[in-house]
């Protein structure tokens, strides 16, 4: 993993929540990240299915939610329509096979964000990093160009 990545990222406030919702076809690169986001700071917690999703968003404050498009029980897609409302978490998704149309559809339903899978770990990390930069950003004050 990328030092300079690492050492930014543990400079983040480690009561904030990352959500892993993944089908668990690789549970040995599931654990690596969850391992490489508790490294970092963060309290991560996994949900193998979308109604353990729903169960922890019900009963945990989520500021991330890494979503894999394909889970056995639903559409992870489907599962933003329905959660987006009720939930500000960044959500970035995580699909197995990258398409154009799948990337549209995710981001209309209500992603922040969309990449492989595969991505590389220190890609994922980063990406997770951005999105708690902004969601401290968003409490702070506009702005002021006086």
């Amino acid at each position: 993993m990328d030092g300079e990545i690492a050492a930014r990222a543990v400079n983040i406030i480690g009561s904030q929540s990352v959500l892993i919702i993944d089908g668990g076809e690789d549970i040995r690169r599931i654990n690596m990240l969850e391992l490489m986001l508790d490294a970092a700071g963060y309290s991560v917690h996994t949900a193998l299915t979308l109604e353990k999703a729903c169960e922890h968003l019900f009963r945990h404050k989520t500021d991330v939610i890494l979503l894999d498009t394909a889970m056995p029980d639903g559409t992870g897609i489907g599962f933003c329509r329905s959660i987006r409302k009720k939930t500000n978490a960044h959500i970035l998704f995580l699909s197995p096979c990258k398409t154009d149309a799948e990337e549209s559809d995710a981001l209309s339903a209500g992603g922040d964000g969309y990449l492989s899978k595969y991505a590389s770990i220190d890609v994922i990390l980063a990406l997770v990093e951005a999105a708690m930069r902004r969601r401290s950003a968003s409490k702070k004050k506009p702005f002021d160009s006086s």
